[in-house]
């Protein structure tokens, strides 16, 4: 089965203070749902997104 998911790619900010930490992980619904899927047996999972020119979008360049 294949699917396709449509949607921003956005950056989540995880702060940790029991740790002093800060986390900045790829996320958004679209990207998380092709991750998801993607992940089961006899699926194909296509993401259709945009990627921002900003700080956090520079680092998400790992996608192109």
């Amino acid at each position: 089965m294949k699917s396709l998911s449509v949607g921003e790619s956005l950056i989540d900010i995880i702060i940790r203070p029991d740790k002093d930490k800060i986390f900045n992980i790829i996320g958004g619904a679209a990207l998380n749902y092709a991750t998801i899927y993607a992940q089961s047996d006899d699926n194909t999972s296509t993401l259709l997104s945009n990627v921002g020119s900003d700080e956090h979008g520079k680092k998400s360049k790992v996608f192109y």
